[in-house]
């Protein structure tokens, strides 16, 4: 009997003659620990990095006998001789005085570092900033599914990547740090690939989802895309089937059989040592062709994911039709003309420094913006730290545009900022080079730097829109060194006040995450990060989740004015002809607030009944948000979700939903159901033809004094319960079939 006392005070007496019957038969042999990483990592670094744990183990455990192999395919693998009779606990412990938990940081931190370097190596320069919330992302998924807490609250280590090579099977060696007698039934036969260090350390998979998460929408929300990459991680290399090599098999010709490259089959089959001598019967793990198929994500996680992908061409509650326009200075660095990017691409910037990025149109990475970093800390935080109609002048006013912001710094009056003005020296330039709207290494530019020597204020009038949508307003002369000139430009960038990314405090507590996700709109964060940060909100959506249907009404009204910050505005602050706390949620998810054509607060008749028609549109799919999430979270989890093979784009499969409508023998749920995905798809114009298809919205109402705009294009279904108030519903159908239905129940 063995007494263990760990670092965190665990004393457990134990019978390791129990423990080591589990694995008495592996003693002797070897036990194993693989790095495999693709691309063109060279191969030094590899052992390095590999053999830094090699000493540390071989000198802990002073083993006799060290085998160290690696190949020009970046394979690394390191074994050790066990010596006879040592158990899987003492080689785990021997690292550092028996702190099992050190030595899993730091292979964790190794494997991360592996990643790094292949994702460099297979993409090219990776920006800093995005590279570290990647590596950051992939070791919090690696230690929480391997140093989790057990039921008892214990910490438990999983070493899935180290196994006992014995005579049938390799072995997932589980090790407990509250060492449990029954610790042995937790060594079990398990697969090397299916280990979750192994897909770190896979660089061709890495590489896959960092192109599609970090990459290409680099202005997604890294932060909230966390729980959803260990998904995709998990989903992505699961999702593959098993080919037995045959006589005759190459790996040229099993590529061109499968649709891959000789270099893919590789990095998806790591443990290949050489190319040219496969054998017949061993296996190759081929990835499914249709891509990654996911219909097992909690309702949070999903909402959340469909979201973020969907960010670029999502849309939002709108009160008007005018464009809107942020209008920062910008340089024409390559003497093309100054080129811009449209909204659609998905980028947000903060352009008036409230916290809320919005979406906006942007600059070519050709081109560089005027920049003063007022705080010194090397980032551009808003639109306060460009020239343009954000920046605020010494009165306390924002400028006109940017060469008003501009001007104020011409100390001698000359027309001209140059290097007699004492700010010349602080102006930069920024060329974004990857267009994701954030400072990264080497994008920051003294005007000294680009051979500038002066920019001149007086402009002329372009008033133009280019292809992109971005308006093209003012422009005037660029002075370089050797005399020649160039252009500077002000902006108009098209800008979505109400498609946002909250760039505050994200962070989402524990008893939020569990509670329904809804993406955030205008000046709202996230509803999650909204409860994280608002005691009030999160208990209405507590309440909520335990709620009678008849509550979830009541609720989610009082969810939306929490939420949006409007609870105390009196109703009738607005006029007769809106309800003022609906309006005011519109100008919170629309980040403006409203005005008529005459430059009034409060609307007239025709704009109350549109407004009302946007904040109907908006509850409803709060609503349908949280329903789908709660009440009908088992209908919801119907729908499966299939990445295409490249992770660029995805479908969404409505069949077992259908089916599960059909056989409803309630004709009010099914309406009722088929009305919340109405409304659930109400902001993803990417499915407005599934929206249609459904094309039975259904409204609600079981108090309050409302005035409802049906659709003009298909039937509706409104339904009214006791107590509804007096109610307005204005509607119109082109023909017969599309008339709407009334029911009124207990009215």
């Amino acid at each position: 009997m063995n007494k263990v006392t760990d670092e965190y005070g665990n004393k457990d007496d134990i019978d390791w003659d129990e423990v080591k019957s589990g694995i008495k038969e592996y003693t002797g042999e070897y036990v194993k620990f693989t790095l495999s990483v693709g691309g063109e990592v060279k191969g030094e670094e590899l052992q390095t990095l590999g053999k830094t744990l090699d000493d540390s183990i071989k000198t802990a455990m002073g083993i006799d006998k060290y085998l160290l192999t690696s190949s020009q395919y970046m394979i690394y693998s390191s074994g050790f001789v066990v010596k006879n009779g040592i158990t899987v606990y003492e080689l785990v412990t021997a690292y550092k005085s028996h702190d099992a938990n050190i030595f899993l940081k730091k292979i964790l931190s190794t494997v991360v570092a592996v990643t790094a370097t292949a994702l460099s190596a297979e993409l090219g320069p990776v920006p800093a900033v995005a590279l570290g919330d990647f590596a950051g992302d992939v070791t919090n998924i690696i230690w929480d599914k391997f140093i989790s807490k057990t039921d008892d609250g214990q910490l438990a280590i999983n070493l899935t990547d180290h196994y006992v090579f014995g005579k049938d099977n390799d072995v997932d060696v589980s090790v407990f740090n509250n060492w449990l007698p029954d610790s042995s039934e937790h060594f079990g036969s398990h697969s090397t690939e299916s280990s979750l260090i192994s897909m770190a350390g896979n660089a061709y998979n890495i590489a896959q989802i960092y192109k599609f998460f970090y990459k290409k929408y680099a202005s997604v929300d890294k932060h909230q895309l966390g729980d959803a990459l260990n998904k995709i991680l998990t989903d992505y290399y699961n999702n593959k089937t098993d080919y037995t090599i045959e006589a005759g098999d190459t790996l040229s010709k099993l590529a061109k059989k499968f649709d891959l490259s000789v270099n893919e089959l590789l990095l998806l089959n790591p443990l290949i040592a050489d190319p040219d001598k496969i054998k017949t019967g061993d296996i190759l793990h081929i990835p499914l062709s249709h891509g990654v198929s996911m219909s097992n994500f909690n309702n949070p996680d999903f909402f959340k994911f469909v979201n973020d992908f969907l960010f670029p061409g999502a849309s939002g509650p709108d009160t008007s039709e005018a464009i809107r326009v942020s209008d920062p200075l910008v340089i024409d660095l390559n003497g093309d003309g100054v080129k811009t990017i449209s909204k659609s691409a998905g980028i947000v910037f903060d352009h008036d420094g409230n916290l809320f990025a919005e979406n906006t149109g942007w600059i070519s990475s050709e081109d560089g913006l005027l920049v003063l970093d007022k705080n010194q800390d090397g980032k551009i935080d808003s639109g306060k730290e460009l020239f343009g109609g954000n920046t605020e002048l010494e009165d306390g006013t924002l400028a006109k545009n940017g060469y008003e912001a501009l001007q104020r710094y011409d100390e001698n009056k000359d027309g001209v900022i140059d290097k007699n003005d004492s700010i010349w020296g602080k102006i930069k330039i920024w060329q974004d080079k990857n267009t994701d709207a954030t400072v990264g290494d080497g994008e920051l530019f003294s005007l000294t730097k680009l051979n500038i020597a002066g920019i001149k204020l007086d402009y002329g009038d372009v008033n133009a829109t280019d292809s992109e949508g971005n308006k093209h307003l003012h422009k005037s002369e660029v002075i370089y060194e050797d005399g020649h000139t160039g252009i500077a430009e002000d902006l108009g960038l098209e800008t979505d006040k109400g498609k946002t990314r909250y760039t505050g405090d994200k962070e989402v507590s524990d008893d939020a995450k569990v509670l329904p996700y809804i993406r955030g709109f205008g000046n709202m964060a996230d509803l999650q990060v909204a409860m994280s940060h608002n005691s009030d909100l999160k208990a209405l959506v507590s309440q909520y989740s335990v709620a009678d249907e008849a509550g979830k009404f009541r609720l989610t009204e009082q969810i939306i004015y929490a939420w949006a910050g409007v609870t105390g505005i009196d109703i009738h602050s607005r006029g007769k002809n809106v309800n003022a706390q609906h309006l005011a949620v519109l100008e919170v998810t629309t980040g403006e607030e409203y005005r008529t054509s005459y430059h009034q607060k409060n609307p007239n008749v025709n704009d109350g009944i549109l407004l009302e028609k946007e904040y109907c549109k908006f509850y409803g799919y709060v609503s349908a948000m949280l329903q789908a999430q709660t009440t009908y979270k088992e209908f919801f989890s119907k729908i499966n979700l299939t990445l295409n093979k490249d992770m660029s784009n995805f479908t969404l499969n409505f069949s077992e939903v259908e089916k599960y409508i059909a056989g409803i023998s309630s004709q009010s749920e099914a309406l009722n159901l088929r009305g919340l995905l109405f409304s659930l798809l109400s902001y993803m114009p990417q499915f407005e033809d599934i929206r249609n298809s459904v094309g039975i919205p259904a409204v609600r109402d079981s108090t309050g004094d409302t005035a409802y705009q049906g659709g003009n294009n298909h039937p509706d279904y409104y339904f009214f319960e006791k107590g509804h108030g007096r109610d307005v519903v204005t509607d119109y159908a082109g023909d017969a079939g599309q008339a709407d239905t009334l029911v009124f129940s207990q009215a």
